[in-house]
């Protein structure tokens, strides 16, 4: 639209420079229209006089009790998408595993929130006990972590946010009951948490190869005072999580420790009343083994007890349906006064430095056609990834922006009817763009909806989809009956 408008532009060339007007003792009115005179000055074409409008841009510095005060010439209206709620996925790894099987569970949580608050929400309305009243809520703690292939990659801390996880992470909540540590320990002491990869023995597979471990379960995390809890009870402890898992008994148990992403058996764990030393990198490796082992046997299905994950029902049969918004909450977003991050901010006038920044949009006219872009695509951080919003919004067939315009009106009307949509479907990678338009003369225009070289018919009750991308409103001219005619009030 830009190199179109430039490319009729009836403005001399060169084109004149054309300075921001003053706003010192001038009201608002005063301001924009020199504003406007000089934008035509350089843009003078049939698209500055049907697409072009101004925008009111005003910045406060509040430390340096200053403004600057802008009208900005705009061809077409961003308007941010209010996103969906935030929802992860956990999978909850409960203390009664084995008996109980993980659950993956899905909440809603802000991003911005943390793994201590993501813990609380995973409780929420569970007043002091888990499922099993032999473990209260006080006793225990929960801690994350990310797994692959039951490989514990990654501890996550209480304090970490939850806008770095990314969606390819499997992200995991141990219970841990720490009751006794608790109850033992000195107060000032502080309870850590160590690792424990439940593996076994893999044949090999083929003559001269050495045999390697893999991980059959979710790992055992436990609690420990470093300096007080001995490895002997450490080793204990792995032992009775070997026991919840092996019904039959007929297994053995070799105790290690290795780096954590370590296949080979580890170095043999030293039991003695010494404390536990963990050491960053290794993890303990509750290596279960046959019975019966010549180096070559492995365990069966049969010999273990490890129950699959299940997904917990979200509340309701069937896809959730899509989130939606109202154009007037995208519009209400636009003008919503909010504070530049720091790496935004403005340099002041008044003191020569870049100072706290407020910033506020408002539109101060409107167009004959008004162009609205849907901003669906954008990051939350200034070098995150870039992401696609779905929201659904509602954008109304009959458009009114009067309660949105603050410039005079000068006895023009905002009220305006959808004539064109742009359609964006699929993915950031794979997109297609298909688009509605209406055709035809006067206001009982048929709707067509355009796909490639396929051109159909179209219900004006589908044009508006959760697809929507950019939209285009015409001005409708209204013309007022009086009261004595045949059928008064507004007519087009």
């Amino acid at each position: 639209m830009q190199l179109l408008a430039e490319d009729v532009n009836k403005a001399p060339y060169p084109r004149p420079i054309v300075e921001d007007p003053s706003t010192n003792d001038k009201s608002d009115v005063q301001i924009a229209t020199e504003a406007w005179s000089g934008n035509l000055q350089r843009n003078n074409s049939k698209i500055v006089d049907i697409f072009q409008f101004q925008v009111r841009s005003e910045v406060q510095f509040p430390d340096a009790d200053d403004r600057s005060l802008k009208f900005e010439p705009m061809m077409y209206l961003t308007l941010p998408v209010p996103k969906p709620p935030h929802k992860m996925t956990v999978t909850v790894l409960p203390l009664e595993y084995p008996e109980k099987p993980p659950a993956r569970r899905t909440v809603q949580i802000a991003k911005d929130r943390t793994f201590a608050d993501l813990a609380d929400k995973l409780y929420e309305g569970e007043p002091t006990a888990s499922s099993s009243s032999s473990f209260p809520r006080q006793s225990r703690r929960v801690v994350f972590g990310e797994l692959v292939f039951n490989r514990l990659t990654k501890l996550m801390s209480n304090d970490q946010r939850l806008e770095e996880v990314r969606s390819y992470q499997d992200i995991w909540a141990f219970e841990v009951a720490v009751g006794d540590a608790l109850t033992s320990r000195e107060p000032d002491e502080v309870i850590e948490f160590g690792v424990a990869h439940r593996r076994k023995r893999n044949r090999a597979s083929c003559s001269g190869a050495h045999e390697y471990y893999t991980c059959f379960a979710p790992p055992l995390i436990f609690p420990f005072v470093r300096g007080a809890t001995t490895s002997t009870e450490v080793a204990a402890l792995a032992r009775r999580a070997v026991e919840r898992i092996t019904p039959h008994g007929n297994v053995q148990v070799l105790l290690t420790t290795a780096g954590s992403s370590d296949c080979s058996e580890g170095s043999k764990l030293v039991e003695t009343d010494e404390p536990y030393r963990a050491v960053d990198g290794e993890v303990l490796c509750i290596n279960v083994l046959p019975l019966t082992d010549d180096g070559q046997n492995a365990l069966e299905a049969s010999d273990l007890s490890v129950p699959d994950v299940v997904t917990e029902a979200a509340g309701c049969a069937g896809p959730a349906p899509a989130f939606r918004a109202s154009l007037q909450d995208c519009l209400e977003a636009f003008t919503r006064r909010e504070e530049l991050a720091e790496e935004d901010r403005v340099r002041c006038e008044k003191t020569g430095n870049v100072e706290r920044s407020l910033k506020k949009l408002d539109l101060w006219t409107a167009p004959e056609c008004l162009i609205i872009h849907l901003k669906r695509f954008g990051s939350d951080q200034a070098y995150g990834p870039l992401e696609k919003v779905d929201t659904f919004v509602d954008a109304p067939l009959d458009l009114d922006l009067t309660p949105w315009v603050l410039g005079p009106s000068d006895e023009k009307q905002f009220q305006y009817r959808l004539y064109a949509v742009v359609n964006h479907s699929g993915t950031l990678r794979y997109g297609h763009y298909t688009a509605y338009g209406r055709v035809g003369e006067g206001p009982d225009r048929q709707w067509f909806h355009f796909n490639d070289s396929s051109v159909t018919k179209a219900d004006e009750s589908k044009v508006v989809s959760q697809e929507a991308y950019i939209l285009f409103y015409e001005r409708r001219l209204l013309v007022h009956v009086h009261v004595g005619d045949e059928h008064p009030g507004m007519h087009e």
